[in-house]
């Protein structure tokens, strides 16, 4: 590809331009895809050109050798614009779902509830039930709807409250004609069962699977030897450094040191995202603790932290 560009007249200027036309766009289309990720990957990458420029200031004031040369300086660069590049292949239902229950669930489990409550009111009137059980199982009803409604959209659910979707959520009622009418069907509870987030176990390993995506489609890219590392760095920026990460469980060494760089600045824009419906936004503060105990915890470059929460403080 460099050789047919050459004798066609472009040189290596004209190279690096249209490859980072290409990044643009595949930036723009990342980050307006969905309204929860609006300017993610802009962010992410401005806070790891910002961190780099810093590192190298304090680096040369101190008459230190700089971490990062030049070109491992746009390498990583170039890896913050396309690190969430794989979530293009994420289906919109979960990179969009704001709550446990998805869109329209809540209204879902209503009217089920008005059919159940008209069909206790039959069964009364048929003599099938007395007055008081029809109107406590009404009142469970509603009881249930409201924690449902609660625990749609709360970021962390206790113990107690998931074991009591199992409990009372696997409650039907039959009618006369043998149709079966659940109080939650099995979706439903699965997703009441989740402690955080809004995303049940299959819609995470999806989530998590951009990163696996974000590799093969880099693979495809011809970087050329400025940006030879760029599909590395990016394809690793959910790993940690204690092996707890995914998609591969790399840890220590394996993980490249300007990954370890993006991945601190992608956590960080993470916890103080004001457009995340399903969390509220960190302080400023509050972030940076995080990072500090995640390094603690030996999941993030203590070194490379510590310089990142330094450079937030100067902006």
């Amino acid at each position: 590809m460099a050789a047919e560009m050459q004798q066609s007249g472009m040189d290596s200027e004209d190279m690096r331009g249209l490859l980072y036309s290409m990044v643009s766009a595949f930036t723009k289309a990342i980050d307006e895809r969905t309204p929860y990720n609006a300017s993610h990957t802009m962010q992410v990458a401005n806070y790891v050109k910002g961190i780099l420029a810093f590192i190298r200031t304090k680096y040369e004031a101190n008459g230190q050798n700089p971490l990062f040369s030049q070109d491992e300086e746009g390498q990583i660069v170039m890896a913050a614009y396309l690190h969430d590049v794989g979530k293009l292949v994420v289906p919109l239902d979960v990179m969009n779902k704001a709550n446990r229950l998805g869109r329209g669930g809540i209204e879902r489990i209503h009217d089920r509830y008005l059919l159940l409550k008209t069909c206790l009111d039959i069964e009364q009137l048929k003599g099938r039930l007395d007055e008081d059980a029809c109107q406590r199982q009404k009142d469970v009803l509603d009881q249930l709807e409201a924690r449902i409604i609660e625990a749609d959209r709360k970021p962390v659910l206790t113990q107690e409250e998931i074991a009591y979707f199992e409990g009372i959520g696997t409650r039907s009622f039959c009618k006369e004609d043998g149709t079966v009418i659940a109080w939650l069907t099995p979706a439903e509870l699965r997703n009441l069962k989740i402690k955080r987030g809004t995303l049940n176990v299959e819609e995470r390993r999806t989530m998590e699977y951009h990163a696996v995506a974000t590799q093969k489609i880099l693979k495809e890219i011809h970087f050329g030897k400025y940006y030879d590392k760029v599909t590395e760095i990016a394809a690793a920026h959910h790993e940690f450094l204690d092996g707890s990460g995914y998609p591969a469980g790399l840890s220590g060494s394996q993980i490249p040191i300007g990954t370890r760089l993006l991945t601190i600045a992608d956590i960080y824009d993470s916890l103080i995202a004001t457009d995340r419906p399903y969390k509220k936004p960190m302080s400023m503060a509050d972030a940076r603790e995080n990072l500090l105990e995640m390094a603690r915890e030996g999941k993030l470059d203590h070194k490379l932290t510590g310089l990142f929460c330094e450079y937030l403080q100067t902006i």
